[in-house]
């Protein structure tokens, strides 16, 4: 997931996505669910540079990892 963003930076893209920390780096799923939500109202407010729009997310799987993205 980072390492797609970091793709997007490397061509001169910078997104909200970056401040974004991969899952064990969080101490809970709220803060985790928190950050998510901060970025989204990021996104919301000032956009995405219209270089990766659309911007397309795909969620695979039926695991226990897979329930909280459709949240």
């Amino acid at each position: 997931f980072l390492m797609s963003f970091s793709r997007y930076l490397s061509l001169g893209y910078s997104t909200h996505f970056l401040s974004l920390g991969a899952s064990y780096m969080y101490p809970s799923w709220a803060a985790a669910k928190a950050a998510v939500i901060s970025v989204g109202e990021e996104i919301a407010s000032q956009g995405l540079p219209s270089g990766i729009c659309p911007l397309v997310f795909i969620f695979t799987g039926s695991g226990n990892g897979i329930g909280p993205s459709y949240r």
